[in-house]
């Protein structure tokens, strides 16, 4: 027998379906200048708020694609993982880099963060 919907006190209906639930933290999006060689590291910070586990999938594009450390592509429900990103900068002028991250969660299924930066040669 599958869970049935309750009202709240406003008439609305409230799912009582276990499912997992993304909550997205980005640390940042425009990167700013960087010298000519350095490594960027970024972050974003999904904690499963649901019920139940959430799965992850996490793709890199863009001018210089961004590597992912290796990460839990399933997080249970109440713990949050960490991804971490890094962008290598080997060519001045302004660049972009992409990182999609898709989830199982129905309500916020997709989260596309685009950084920018402009590389400067060392000391300029």
């Amino acid at each position: 027998m599958s869970p049935k919907p309750s009202l709240t006190s406003h008439g609305s209906i409230v799912s009582s379906i276990p499912s997992p639930s993304a909550e997205f933290i980005v640390s940042k999006n425009n990167l700013g200048n960087v010298a000519k060689g350095d490594v960027i590291h970024e972050f974003v910070t999904v904690t499963n708020t649901g019920t139940t586990p959430l799965r992850l999938q996490a793709h890199c594009g863009g001018c210089r694609s961004p590597q992912l450390r290796k990460y839990r592509d399933v997080v249970p429900p109440g713990q949050t993982e960490l991804l971490a990103i890094q962008i290598r900068s080997a060519e001045p002028g302004t660049h972009k880099a992409n990182v999609e991250v898709f989830t199982d969660d129905p309500e916020n299924a997709t989260l596309a963060i685009d950084y920018t930066y402009t590389v400067v040669e060392n000391g300029g």
